[in-house]
């Protein structure tokens, strides 16, 4: 029998070490075991507490600040340093592993809640923007899906808003906006160049409105042929007809004038009553009506 190596109170026989490149491990306790040499290109690795030879490819030469990466299998392949101090490594569709230059200043980011700020993202094909805040006054395109509610606010001083309204009833369309129409929101006047109505205006209550002011007066009425005055739901009524108006009450002139009417009927001349104020300065000329009642 050979001489035996000691060690640390452990003996390896010579027939163990006899082999080029051949390695001494512990299959179990204080029974040390041959591993043969693996072959070239294999590295060493650990399997359940028991040490093997496994393939694995990697270079020969690795340039100074070069990072390995597995781009096969079994392969380790050397990716050179990036240009500058800006440079990622990437992780391509197709598995490659390389450098990058990415845009931009500022540190990396976690994927988990990043702070981006003022970042440009190009045209991204999808995204989730429920608790983004702010104006998109670039978005151009698209269609937005109509939220159920909607916060609005109570405006009280602005003295130039306008309404915003579609060119259809419905569908996918623009909102739009132009000056011929305008609101004030501290006076609450809504203000059109041209007001048109298909059936009618109506006040909100009986007696509840007025058209115009002592101090903003209408220029002009104009009322179609047949048209008809109508006061306190029939009490008095002015009718129109062809180059006559007729009017179904009393009529008081007070102290003015009734002129350019060439003829002037009476619906009943047996119940006619003319009250005249004996004041009356002036002295009749042709074609007046006068009763002198001194």
């Amino acid at each position: 029998m050979g001489t035996q190596n000691v060690l640390n109170n452990l003996e390896i026989p010579d027939t163990l070490i006899s082999a080029k490149g051949d390695l001494i491990t512990g299959t179990a306790d204080d029974a040390p075991s041959i591993l043969n040499i693996g072959a070239d290109g294999t590295i060493l690795r650990v399997a359940t507490d028991t040490p093997g030879w496994t393939t694995l490819t990697i270079p020969a030469a690795v340039a100074i600040h070069s990072v390995l990466a597995a781009n096969a299998a079994d392969t380790l392949a050397a990716v050179t340093s990036g240009a500058g101090d800006l440079t990622i490594l990437e992780h391509s569709a197709g598995g490659v592993i390389s450098w990058a230059t990415p845009t931009g200043t500022g540190g990396p980011v976690y994927s988990v809640s990043p702070t981006l700020v003022t970042p440009l993202l190009g045209t991204p094909t999808s995204g989730v923007l429920t608790n983004c805040t702010g104006t998109a006054t670039g978005l151009t395109a698209g269609n937005a899906s109509i939220a159920a509610a909607v916060a609005v606010a109570i405006e009280v001083s602005d003295t130039s808003c306008y309404p915003l309204f579609a060119t259809s009833s419905n569908g996918n369309l623009g909102i739009k906006g132009n000056t011929s129409l305008s609101f004030n929101s501290s006076t609450g006047k809504l203000q059109s160049t041209l007001v048109s109505a298909v059936i009618g205006f109506v006040p909100d209550a009986n007696d509840g409105a007025y058209l115009g002011t002592t101090a903003l007066q209408f220029s002009d009425l104009f009322l179609a042929s047949g048209a008809v005055i109508n006061f306190d739901n029939g009490n008095a009524a002015i009718t129109h007809s062809a180059g006559t108006l007729t009017v179904d009450a009393d009529v008081d002139l007070n102290t003015h004038e009734l002129t350019g009417v060439t003829n002037l009927v009476f619906g009943d001349p047996g119940a006619l009553t003319i009250t005249v104020d004996s004041s009356e300065p002036g002295t009749p000329t042709t074609g007046d009506l006068w009763i002198d009642t001194t």
